[in-house]
């Protein structure tokens, strides 16, 4: 799992040109990488230091290949987390109740969408908010269509994590904005199932306020 995690916290900063510094004295466990020749870092992670040459010479020396004309782009790596994460541990899937959004289902959704509403956009009337966002692949979908501000929450911190990533290093989903709820330093989920409507509604209230966003339409 450990390894997992690993792989999509360095996966937006590792290319051709990545390195991986020399762990500081005072966290010896702590590692992180630099890539883009240099201008951008991932966020730290803990690794033994006994593993720290053998995992910096891999990283070095290889490299996530991206093409954006042919669709290969860091998110596509993103919308794999789903099958990686159950083909490494299915139990944990499992027992977390995880349960993925295909990526053609993400598309069909939005082809009922346009098919339902017509090609206006859907927040000029709507406030639309997934509660349960997964690995993100539904989110990610509406990238340009209807959607601009994007309100996410997710059961699991786990998974919680990796959509915040995934979109804070989406050129496009920083530039329309978008709210994580619970915010991931909290290291919680929010579960719908478990809490009255009017509570949920008003958890869910508060954090936009934060961002200066409110609940202005029909959700």
């Amino acid at each position: 799992m450990l390894s997992i995690h690993c792989f999509y916290t360095i996966l937006p900063f590792w290319d051709s040109t990545s390195k991986v510094p020399e762990a500081r004295k005072s966290t010896p466990s702590v590692l992180w990488l630099n890539g883009k020749n240099g201008s951008r870092s991932s966020e730290e992670f803990v690794l033994e230091s006994k593993f720290h040459q053998e995992f910096r010479e891999f990283v070095e020396n290889h490299y996530v290949f991206t093409n954006d004309e042919a669709g290969i782009t860091t998110d596509y790596y993103f919308s794999r987390f789903d099958e990686a994460l159950a083909e490494h541990n299915p139990e944990y899937v499992k027992q977390h109740g995880i349960f993925f959004t295909d990526i053609n289902l993400s598309r069909f959704a939005l082809w009922f969408i346009r098919e339902k509403f017509g090609e206006k956009k859907l927040s000029d009337k709507y406030i639309v908010f997934d509660p349960a966002g997964g690995s993100g692949n539904l989110i990610s979908s509406w990238r340009r269509n209807h959607i601009k501000f994007k309100i996410v929450s997710e059961l699991n911190p786990d998974l919680l994590k990796t959509i915040e990533l995934r979109l804070k290093n989406d050129p496009i989903q920083v530039e329309q904005g978008y709210c994580i709820i619970p915010k991931t330093h909290e290291n919680k989920g929010l579960n719908f199932i478990d809490k009255p409507a009017l509570e949920y509604y008003s958890i869910i209230e508060e954090y936009l306020k934060k961002e200066g966003k409110y609940i202005d339409k029909p959700v």
